[in-house]
């Protein structure tokens, strides 16, 4: 079997950095905080987006403490 060197380095190339990843959840987590703000009390999908909103603050504080 040939080993195919250059798609090995090319799938290192794909990847984020972590201060790149960071940026990318500062995103999400500036979007998931202005629909949250648009919702009232009571409206369906609240509970679910700030579920997700706490797991982005989550991650996010993951990658400042390393």
């Amino acid at each position: 079997m040939v080993e195919r060197k250059d798609l090995v380095d090319w799938a290192d190339q794909d990847l984020l950095t972590r201060d790149e990843a960071g940026e990318r959840i500062d995103g999400e987590i500036s979007l998931a905080e202005e629909k949250l703000a648009a919702l009232g009390p009571d409206d369906t999908g609240r509970d679910e987006l700030e579920h997700r909103l706490n797991v982005l603050r989550e991650v996010r504080r993951s990658y400042s403490a390393e």
